[in-house]
């Protein structure tokens, strides 16, 4: 059985428009005064409303000051076109309140409307009925499609879904040959035939809710608008995405007290605020999407995935992206698997220490090793070099080194833009006492209209340190006695909310028998924050000679039962495997290296490289933020013996958000001022994606 275990969430409160109190008040907070019942719209405010037919019956809440008493009135009605008013209100409801009653629902019949024309509604009541605190006129558009009108653009669309990255890392999936149709003469589109591949992703993909099922049917789609926002003039349009049915409704998920229902999503700005007014944005104002209308690219802004009561509405960390061409399609480098080579160090002059020194930025470097990816073996990965969970990419063949523009830094522009890099000029430097990349590193943002800005060019550096190496059970030394690997050793964990910090911490081995040993400091934070006893064992093995690490139960904490198990920290997807081993041996310059077992591919399909203390009460959280990765142990100098188990951190100070640019520049155009660097607005603004913990899955 597998079980999605999740760490970090981005987690974003959606403020939509509020009805009116039940009660109105003044600019004072106090209720006015009424002479009558004080009649009005408690209804929310309403822009367009999209019918179900020619003919239908709209809704309309009304509310009352005064309920001591029955009271009963009129609505007034009007309707009009783009020629003038027209006649098509064919029954109202009286408005009416029984004894100590402070609603109604009112009902309106309209129709039949023309399909695809717009009709505004306007709504009144008697002045002498109403309070002059309360909202006594109400407007709003209702139009009806023409089924007819949605006319067949391609079924041979490429749908790269992201939609699941607010809760599951590395959640991309890819759909082929999918149907998209276009409302005639609107920009106006739909998304065919994926409410059944949602219901498969969360039963096939990640097991999570097997009560799963559609909620729409194969004929209805999801619906997305380039028109509501655009300028027809332009080739690069706004996207928006009516919040709606994702068409799955998900029962409990396996393993934990959550209960989701069903799902919606939609274009999310109202919860967003400006950087530079302090002002919450609107659809209009926030760059949603964008739609390429010249290329055939939609591309999603930030969207917000309705899970329910006990998720919340979530924000997608990773872009959504609809291709009418498939030759258009992109690799996304961030999905791809990559395996840890070498350790690192970024150093950067856009980001400046006081003094005008560099600031340095621990890091590594990895290869790709995606199978089905053809130019792996030339792709690289800088981990995190600016922002916590926020990756860059280059290739290399021999000396040249190709950098691909349009990657995300982590950072923001004032106005919240994604501030994105390029760099057009690397260089890869190798001597024999040296060896480092040069990025002249240009950053900037786009605009909602596909508008450039640069932000500056500045000269980065990425200095190579040490090969990461991973040993194998071949490469271990095989004639050493038990008495040998006893003793007090000095081990590198990794601290997964932030994969760039590392710390040095003691690991102690002692001898429980003749073919067992008892290891202690493996879980470091916890042994030093709360003195937890992290006792685990590795048993001798008769055949190989060498020790070996299985999966088990740790000692309990307040009554929580720990589990020691195995994961594959190059994989951010990686689960957690109760099953598996690690060979552990010396190896030949005296190191005692934790290995992975060949046969693991065979067991859990990876390799494994790292031990996790994990707990699943309260909701399967992480009990230890540090985790032995890769881990090789030195033996501790006698002097070294007596230090706490905490003894010398790695981590390099957190880049401060573009201290250094001093102006903001148009291409093409003129130079802005800007307080970048200034306290009150540097790093203000909407990340693209929020950082996470890493993702394990049982």
């Amino acid at each position: 059985m597998k079980l999605t275990k999740i760490f970090g969430f981005a987690v974003a409160c959606m403020a939509m428009a509020s009805c009116a109190d039940s009660v109105p008040s003044d600019d004072l907070g106090a209720s006015p005064a009424c002479d009558n019942v004080g009649v009005y719209f408690l209804q929310e405010e309403l822009n367009s409303v999209k019918l179900k037919g020619q003919t239908d019956t709209l809704t309309i809440v009304m509310g009352r000051v005064k309920t001591e008493e029955a009271t009963s009135c009129n609505l007034n009605v009007e309707m009009r076109n783009s020629q003038g008013a027209v006649e098509l209100v064919k029954e109202v409801d009286p408005v009416s309140f029984g004894r100590g009653e402070a609603e109604d629902t009112v009902r309106l019949a309209v129709g039949p409307l023309a399909y695809g024309e717009n009709y505004t509604v306007d709504l009144s009541l008697d002045e002498s009925l109403v309070s002059p605190y309360a909202k006594s006129q109400m407007s709003f558009t209702v139009y009806c499609e023409d089924p007819d009108a949605w006319e067949l653009l391609t079924d041979s669309a490429i749908f790269v879904n992201n939609f699941w990255s607010c809760i599951l890392s590395n959640s991309t999936i890819t759909y082929k040959n999918v149907t998209i149709k276009k409302y005639r003469g609107k920009d106006i589109f739909r998304i065919y035939d994926l409410p059944a591949a949602f219901q498969r992703e969360w039963q096939e993909y990640y097991q999570m809710a097997p009560n799963c099922k559609p909620t729409l049917t194969g004929e209805e789609g999801l619906e997305i608008d380039c028109e509501k926002y655009s300028d027809p003039k332009k080739p690069i349009k706004k996207l928006y995405m009516p919040f709606q049915s994702l068409g799955v409704e998900l029962g409990p998920i396996e393993g934990s007290s959550y209960t989701v229902g069903e799902v919606w999503a939609g274009s999310v700005a109202y919860n967003l605020q400006s950087a530079s007014t302090g002002t919450y944005l609107t659809e209009g104002q926030y760059p949603l999407g964008t739609y390429d209308s010249a290329n055939g690219v939609f591309k999603f802004g930030k969207i917000a995935v309705d899970l329910g009561d006990d998720l919340g509405i979530q924000l997608c960390n990773s872009e959504i992206a609809i291709y009418l061409d498939e030759s258009k399609l992109e690799t996304d480098l961030h999905d791809l698997l990559y395996k840890n080579e070498r350790r690192a160090v970024f150093k950067s002059t856009a980001y400046l220490n006081e003094d005008g020194s560099y600031v340095e930025q621990g890091t590594k470097i990895a290869r790709c090793v995606s199978e089905e990816y053809e130019d792996a073996n030339k792709t690289f990965r800088i981990t995190a070099p600016y922002v916590s969970g926020y990756d860059l990419y280059f290739v290399q063949e021999g000396k040249r080194v190709t950098f691909p523009s349009g990657q995300v830094t982590g950072s923001t522009s004032l106005g919240g833009y994604p501030i994105l890099c390029e760099s057009k000029t690397c260089s890869y430097v190798k001597t024999d006492s040296t060896e480092y990349y040069k990025f002249p590193m240009t950053f900037y943002y786009v605009n909602e209209m596909g508008t450039r800005y640069d932000l500056g060019t500045f000269n980065e550096r990425l200095d190579v340190g040490s090969v990461i190496t991973y040993y194998t059970p071949d490469s271990l030394v095989r004639d050493k006695s038990i008495d040998e690997y006893v003793g007090t050793w000095l081990g590198e964990f990794v601290y997964v909310q932030d994969l760039n910090m590392t710390v040095e911490a003691q690991v102690t081995i002692e001898k429980d028998d003749d073919y067992t040993l008892v290891i202690r400091g493996l879980s470091p934070y916890m042994e030093a924050q709360y003195g937890y006893d992290s006792s685990l064992y590795l048993d001798w093995n008769d055949e190989t000679g060498l020790f070996e690490f299985v999966p088990q139960y740790a000692n309990t904490y307040n009554g929580y039962q720990i589990n020691a198990l195995l994961a594959n920290l190059d994989d951010p997807n990686s689960y957690l495997y109760d099953n598996g081993k690690l060979i552990v041996g010396f190896t030949k310059d005296g190191r005692l290296a934790f290995v992975n077992d060949p046969e693991n591919e065979r067991l859990v399909g990876t390799d494994l490289n790292c031990i996790v203390f994990y707990t699943t009460a309260s909701g399967g959280s992480l009990v230890e933020p540090f985790i032995p990765y890769n881990l090789v142990l030195t033996r501790a100098k006698v002097e070294d013996e007596v230090v706490p188990a905490f003894i010398k951190s790695h981590k390099y100070t957190t880049m401060l958000p573009w201290s250094s640019f001093g102006s903001l520049q148009k291409l093409g155009g003129h130079t802005v001022k800007t307080n970048f660097g200034k306290e009150e607005g540097a790093g203000v603004g909407v990340k693209l994606r929020k950082p996470s913990l890493p993702m394990f899955k049982k």
